[in-house]
């Protein structure tokens, strides 16, 4: 209209003339005009987006590039500069929080939240709190599977014995420990510990009292219990204790070569034929060992021979010639001594 007009206004300090050409119309929308670079305008359609120069993926990033279409990913993980992503059950993941700080402390009312029981497995370095406390929880759910129907309640049986050497457990309330079942219990024997039985409790009883048996009377010699060389004192030995059948030897025949032992203390050996009957060394014998030899028969010699060098009243051997010849002969535990004889010929 005559009110209003356009105004093209040329830039100052141009540096020639030139003329520019308008089309002829409007153009559509969204054109602009364009110039051929010698003075004819025309519109023009946009010919697309414009193109980036680069894309660079930071910290916790990968991807980028500098050219067409590019993609930037986020760089999940628990590694150094790597963002911390929450599992599928929207929990964090195990990191190191040594270096978090301002964290609430658990308190009385504190609850663990999502806590399920977990497997029956051994706990790790690698495993959470809660996951270790999880698994802990499935120990102690897997024991008190083990466990259940067991009785709650144990009282004690009754031992009784069945035979000599059994003892069975029976008798109690609820649940007896062990009932019906049997132990062996060995009855002592020279060489096993066991109990005593009654007859062995009974000798063992009748045995003198500490009273009556002191170390002055007694001694331990090579393990056995023995006599000192002094005796037993009259005041020890109540009257009529020692009866002639209590200090009786024992006789014992012997038909052909014989070598003494520590068990025939005091004992009578009648010896017939032509016999040599030679003596233990006196210190095995011990002191107080005694032996009396006696030959029964009309002809032949019975020998009385010492351990090696040994004598017997200096006598390198002993001869018993005649019928009912005898010595009776005695160890100090160094030597032999003869007590009595007859009819006994010494060899020097």
């Amino acid at each position: 209209d005559n009110a209003n007009y356009v105004e093209l206004i040329s830039p100052a300090g141009l540096a020639a003339t030139y003329a520019l050409t308008f089309p002829a119309d409007a153009g559509a929308s969204g054109e602009f005009l364009q110039t051929d670079g010698l003075g004819n305008l025309t519109w023009s359609a946009p010919a697309g987006g414009g193109d980036i120069t680069g894309v660079t993926a930071g910290t916790g990033l990968s991807g980028g590039g500098a050219a067409g279409d590019v993609t930037l990913n986020v760089d999940a993980g628990t590694g150094a500069n790597q963002i911390v992503q929450l599992d599928g059950s929207s929990r964090l993941p195990a990191v190191d929080g040594s270096q978090l700080t301002n964290l609430p402390n658990p308190t009385a009312g504190t609850v663990l939240s999502g806590f399920v029981t977990g497997a029956n497995s051994t706990v790790t370095n690698a495993d959470s709190v809660e996951v270790a406390i999880e698994k802990l929880q499935g120990q102690v759910d897997a024991s008190n599977t083990a466990i259940s129907g067991k009785e709650n309640t144990l009282t004690k049986g009754n031992i009784t014995e069945t035979t000599s050497s059994i003892l069975t457990i029976t008798g109690g309330t609820g649940a007896v420990i062990g009932n019906g079942v049997t132990v062996a219990v060995t009855q002592a024997t020279g060489v096993n510990s066991g109990y005593l039985s009654s007859t062995d409790f009974t000798t063992f009883n009748n045995k003198l009292s500490p009273t009556n048996v002191d170390n002055t009377t007694v001694e331990v010699n090579a393990g056995n219990l023995r006599l000192k060389d002094s005796g037993i004192s009259t005041n020890k030995v109540a009257d009529g204790a020692i009866t002639a059948s209590k200090i009786s030897n024992t006789l014992e025949t012997k038909v052909s070569n014989y070598t003494v032992t520590t068990a025939d203390n005091n004992k009578v050996l009648l010896a017939s034929g032509a016999t040599t009957i030679t003596l233990p060394p006196a210190a095995t014998a011990g002191s107080g060992f005694q032996l009396t030899i006696k030959k029964i028969d009309s002809s032949n010699t019975i020998t009385i021979d010492g351990d090696g060098a040994e004598t017997i009243d200096n006598n390198q051997s002993l001869s018993l010639n005649i019928q009912y010849a005898f010595s009776t002969i005695m160890s100090n535990g160094s030597g032999w001594f003869i007590l009595s004889q007859y009819g006994t010929v010494g060899s020097p």
